[in-house]
Parts: structure tokens; C-alpha cells; sequence
């Protein structure tokens, strides 16, 4: 096709041929250009090994596109891609439009130029085929010189912008062209329809092809003159008019946002009619509703000085026309209620869009709870959901073995060891040697049953533990000092578990001290044997997520002492199941002495225990040992992942 082919297309707002235009100047450079229309917007993809400096690769973009002077291209936006050097790649937006705003009245378009007047030469490297850089005089903002060596570009420009209108021209205040639209009587339309209707001054009878050429033309005139607070609206008006005329309901009720009845009892608390508790909304930059029309100053932050402002970009880059502003450790988002139809469904996406960004990275490393609130014309909530946001590890966490956010040594780690543990039960070798292991927990099960019981007990890891029968006040209220200090440390470092600990200790070794009678205390004495290879193995290993107090600190000695529970807890499980299923007997007798001083001589000669009630009584405090490591290692995946159940479980009801 000829040239002055494509310059007609090109006026008739065909991209194809916009492209061509651009490839001429472009493609032998080296930089391919494909272009697409979308309404009155214009993407161009700019691919090529290397790139230009931007701003002289916008200029020419831009001067060249205005020079056709198309009324049907109101924004261009940008895409360049350097193969070679992405770093250098860039989007940008830009506004074409510089005529009056009126309705119905269209832009006055000027002819095309020619094209021999359009001339760019641009070189990454030394090239037979660059033009003569002196044939030219470069405009005041020209390219840098060959020795630039952040780019290594040159740049020779030839253009004739002389007859070009101005801004001061070309753009009026759109308030004026506002005024030149009488209020449409919408009444018989949804509400937030006719509301889109009256935003953008049109009548209800308007087509989507008006529509479209209102929006884009009053939204070039606003960021012209930089009044981007007030386009939000417009886009909010585009929006619903387009959906509403590309998908009309069947029923007008159709298009009601649905009833908050069975929100309430899924989190979400329905405060219509009340002002909003939330932030100050009259510090907002924009609003969907509070500030059309208005000519507020857009404040001079970035995401660089406001972290928030990266998130409310996020999310309005998803057609989400929200708000966010952070307080203290909470980040609030505020949206129009018309808008979602849904809250419920719209709330976890915004969920789920969160938790897969770093916080750190984005300054919000400290924000602890998300505050999600849907606003009515009035700026009042209509409802309000808050939700704890996840702390993502970070990369010292995770590489770090004595952190317990540790997310490898929680989800891998533990379970590794409790194998490890299992596996060293089942080897002959291994269990003769590691013995000494099974028999100091198993004394200090023993052990642990005095001291609770206000006695004197030394445990020994030769299979024998010195019980003194007679109560001491000495033990008693050394004990109960050294569980005090457990709750002071809790309390001091606001760990509530040390604290719930050391209260039903203490509890607990008043009732042993001075309501147990001696014949109880004999009896759980030596229960406390075999009971404490199970029980306190399994307290062991459940204490590996939980960080002690300063005082008790076990960072990483919480490892081997895993790895030593296991291998004794292991070891008395299988055991009492062999002997349940008839594979094994019970191990009377003892170490050292007479056999029948032995733990279960005691419980069935001195207590009358049947043989049977220690097999049952011994599996059930198994399989509840068992169930208590199980679930303490549910909950250190659960905390780590309860963002993902929590949004796996919403979609499932919603």
C-alpha cells in the first residue's frame, strides 16, 4: 500500500496502519512497533534489542501522533521492551487530547501531514545505515550525545512543530463543558445507574459509542491539567454504563446489591447508617464519591513516601476502585458499596491478593490486621470486615535453625526427627546403645512425680531415682518459686503459654503436696516410670514449637532433646501395642534388686491393678500422647498456612 494509503487509514483510526506508519522510521533501527485501539486508547508495543533514552523516545512518539492530528486518539499508552537490556524496559501513559470539551459537538481533526516531513534516525551502535546527525538541529530536550555511556544512543530529530495548537488553546476547564449538559431525569433507572449517567452528563438515552467518546475526552482534558482525583469517578461512570448497556438485566432488580443478611454470620458486621470509625476519609487523595467535581489538590505522594499507595495501585490496576490508607499496625481499604455486588467473594480475593505480596518490601512489614469497608454516596459503611494479615517468614527466618518461624525446620525438620527417632527404635544396635536415653526419662518421670508431690528425689541414669516419702516445705516452695518465675517470664515477654503453664503446674503440685494421700502418691510413683517415657517425650516434642522464655532458652538444643524424646517415645508406644496384640509381655521386674520392687510388681501386688488395666490404661496415655504431637504440628502448619485455609475454606462456603 502506498504511503498516503496508510496515512488515510491512519485518520480513519486504523492501528495496523498507525504501525506501518511507525515501523518505517522504526523497524530499521532495530525497534518493531505493533499497535492496537481500545476505544479512544491507543497501546503500542515497542520491542527491540536496545531502546533510546525515554524521554526522547516519548517525545517523538508523541509530536509524531499529534502531527496526524487524529480526533479518535485520545490516550497513547506505551509499552517498550529492550530484549538486550531489560532493565531499561518502561509503560507509560499519555495524553493526546488537547480539544474542548463538548457535547456532541466532536474535536476538529486538521489534515494529516506528510510523511515526508516525519524523519528519526536511531542507533544503538555505528551503522552504515544512520543518518547524518548534523542534517538536523535536535529541539531543546534532543537526545545525549554518542559518548553517553549509560545508553549509547544518538538521536537525530527533524520535525516541523510549529503549526501544532497549544495547551492553553486547545484545553478549557471541563467544568464548563460540564455546564453545557442539563441533569438527564433518571429516575426509572437502577440508582447507581442513573448516577453514571449524571457523572457524565448524559442522557439515559445515550449510546455506548457517546459514552466512550464523553469518557475519554473529559478524562484527557482532567489529566491535562492534572486534576487525576477526579477521574476516578469518570472511570467508576464508564464502568457501570458499559456493563450495564453490554449486559443488560432481565429484571432491573438484577443490578440491587444483594442483601447482607447471611453476611453477619460469616465475619462480616453490617454498620448501615453509621459514620465510619475507620480513617479520616477527608484526608483521601481521591474518592469515588466525596470529591467529583471538586478541585482538590492530588497530594505529591508516591509509593516511595506512602507504602499504602502501592497497594491502592494494586488493587486499581484490577479495576478495584479502593482507597487505602494505613493506621498504626492496620491497613484499611475502602471501597463504594455499588460497586461489588458480591462483598463476600471480593474480600478474599483482596485477601489473597495481599498475602502473596512481601509487606516487608512494600514498608508495611508491621501492619498486622486488614480493615476492609464498603462506603455508601455518603462516605458511611455499610459493612466492615477485619481480618489478621499472615507474618511471612523472612529469608534470615527461614535459613536460621533457632528460629521457631522457621518454616523448614517446623514443617520438614520435626517430622524428619521424629522418623529419625523411630527408625533408630527398630535398629538392635542403636537401641543398646542409646538406652541410657529411655532409662534418665524414664527416672525423671519417676522424679517429676515427687517433686509435683512436695517430696525429696535425686533421678539417676542408672536406672535408680532416691525418693524421700515425707513431704518437704524446702521442695514445695522451691518448686513453686522456680513456677513463678515461669509466669514472670511469660508476662514479660507477653508469651501466654508459659504463663497458662505455670498456673496449672502449680495447681496441680498444691493438690499432689496436700490433698494426695501417701497411698496415691506411692501408687503414681510408680506409674510415674513408664508414664513419663510417654508423657514427657511427648511434652518434649510438642515444646519444640513454642520458644521458651530468656531464662530457659533451648533455640537449638530443642533438636537433639527432639530427637532423644523420640527415640524413648517410640520405643514404649510399639511396645504397649505389641503387647495389646499379644507380641510382647509386660515388663515386670526392675534393673536393679528384687523383681518385685519393679513399677509393675508395685501397681498390681501393692494396688491391686489387673494386668489388663495397665495394658488399657498405658495405650490410652499413648495413643493421647500421640494425638497431642499430631496436633501440635497441625497447628505450626496451620499458623504458617492460615491465610490459604482460610481463603481454600471461604470459596468452599461461599
Amino acid at each position: 500500500m502506498t504511503l498516503s494509503g496508510w496515512l488515510e487509514q491512519a485518520k480513519d483510526g486504523d492501528a495496523a496502519a498507525m504501525a506501518a506508519l511507525l515501523n518505517q522510521s522504526l523497524k530499521p533501527q532495530g525497534i518493531e512497533v505493533r499497535a492496537e485501539r481500545d476505544g479512544y486508547c491507543l497501546n503500542l508495543w515497542l520491542t527491540g534489542a536496545t531502546l533510546p533514552p525515554q524521554p526522547q523516545l516519548i517525545d517523538y512518539l508523541r509530536r509524531t501522533i499529534e502531527r496526524w492530528q487524529l480526533d479518535c486518539i485520545g490516550i497513547l499508552r506505551i509499552d517498550a521492551e529492550a530484549t538486550a537490556h531489560p532493565s531499561q524496559s518502561w509503560t507509560l501513559e499519555l495524553v493526546m487530547l488537547a480539544g474542548l470539551v463538548q457535547v456532541p459537538t466532536p474535536l476538529a481533526s486538521a489534515p494529516c501531514p506528510q510523511a515526508d516531513t516525519l524523519s528519526l534516525t536511531i542507533e544503538a551502535q555505528p551503522s552504515p545505515q544512520a543518518a547524518n546527525p548534523k542534517a538536523t538541529q535536535p529541539p531543546a530536550l534532543g537526545p545525549p550525545s554518542r559518548n553517553d555511556a549509560a545508553h549509547d544512543v544518538t538521536t537525530d530529530w527533524s520535525l516541523d512543530l510549529s503549526d501544532l495548537p497549544t495547551t492553553e488553546e486547545a484545553v478549557g476547564p471541563p467544568e464548563a463543558a460540564r455546564d453545557l449538559i442539563p441533569t438527564a431525569q433518571t429516575d426509572s433507572l437502577p440508582p447507581h445507574v442513573a448516577r453514571a449517567y449524571q457523572e457524565l452528563r448524559l442522557s439515559p438515552g445515550a449510546s455506548l459509542t457517546e459514552i466512550e467518546s464523553i469518557y475519554f475526552k473529559t478524562k484527557s482534558a482532567l489529566l491535562r491539567q492534572g486534576r487525576r482525583a477526579e477521574v476516578e469517578p469518570l472511570k467508576w461512570a464508564f464502568g457501570t454504563l458499559k456493563d450495564y448497556l453490554e449486559n443488560p438485566p432481565s429484571d432491573p432488580t438484577d443490578l440491587i446489591i444483594e442483601s447482607f443478611s447471611g453476611d453477619q454470620a460469616n465475619g462480616f458486621s453490617q454498620v448501615e447508617g453509621t459514620e465510619s470509625p475507620a480513617p479520616d476519609l477527608s484526608a483521601l487523595a481521591s474518592s469515588p464519591y466525596g470529591y467529583h467535581g471538586s478541585s482538590r489538590p492530588e497530594p505529591s505522594l508516591s509509593p516511595e513516601t506512602d507504602p499504602a499507595l502501592a497497594i491502592q495501585t494494586l488493587l486499581q490496576g484490577r479495576g478495584l476502585p479502593a482507597q487505602v490508607s494505613r493506621q498504626e499496625d492496620q491497613l484499611h481499604i475502602r471501597w463504594p458499596a455499588v460497586r461489588v455486588v458480591n462483598p463476600k467473594q471480593a474480600t478474599i480475593q483482596v485477601y489473597a491478593l495481599l498475602t502473596q505480596q512481601d509487606l516487608r518490601t512494600l514498608g508495611l512489614g508491621d501492619v498486622t490486621t486488614l480493615v476492609i469497608t464498603a462506603l455508601d454516596g455518603r462516605n458511611q459503611a455499610v459493612w466492615r470486615q477485619t481480618l489478621t494479615l499472615p507474618q511471612r517468614p523472612t529469608v534470615e527466618e527461614d535459613t536460621d535453625l533457632s528460629s521457631f518461624n522457621n518454616r523448614y525446620s517446623n514443617g520438614i525438620i520435626f517430622p524428619a526427627l521424629l522418623v529419625i527417632g523411630m527408625v533408630l527404635n527398630a535398629m538392635p544396635i542403636a537401641n543398646l546403645l542409646l538406652r541410657g536415653i529411655k532409662i534418665w526419662i524414664h527416672e525423671f518421670g519417676h522424679a517429676v512425680v515427687a517433686w509435683l508431690a512436695g517430696r525429696q528425689a535425686i533421678p539417676l541414669p542408672i536406672g535408680w531415682t532416691n525418693v524421700n516419702p515425707q513431704r518437704s516445705f524446702f521442695v514445695y516452695l522451691g518448686v513453686l518459686i522456680l513456677l513463678g518465675l515461669l509466669y514472670w517470664s511469660g508476662q514479660r515477654e507477653k508469651k501466654r503459654w508459659p504463663m497458662v503453664l505455670a498456673v496449672a503446674l502449680a495447681l496441680l503440685q498444691f493438690a499432689m503436696t496436700w490433698l494426695m494421700s501417701a497411698n496415691t502418691f506411692d501408687m503414681l510413683l510408680a506409674f510415674g516410670g513408664i508414664g513419663g517415657e510417654l508423657y514427657l517425650s511427648a511434652l518434649l516434642m510438642v515444646s519444640f514449637f513454642f520458644p521458651m522464655p530468656d531464662y530457659w532458652r533451648w533455640d537449638l538444643y530443642r533438636y537433639p532433646v527432639v530427637l532423644g524424646a523420640a527415640f524413648t517415645f517410640w520405643g514404649q508406644f510399639w511396645l504397649w501395642k505389641a503387647i495389646r496384640m499379644g507380641r510382647a509381655s509386660i515388663p515386670f521386674g526392675m534393673m536393679w534388686g528384687d523383681a518385685e520392687h519393679g513399677d509393675m510388681n508395685i501397681l498390681v501386688d501393692r494396688h491391686q491393678w489387673e494386668p489388663g488395666t495397665l495394658i488399657s490404661t498405658y495405650n490410652t496415655i499413648a495413643n493421647l500422647c500421640f494425638l497431642a504431637i499430631v496436633g501440635a504440628y497441625a497447628y505450626a502448619l496451620y499458623r504458617q498456612h492460615r491465610h490459604r485455609v482460610w481463603i481454600f475454606y471461604q470459596r468452599w462456603i461461599s
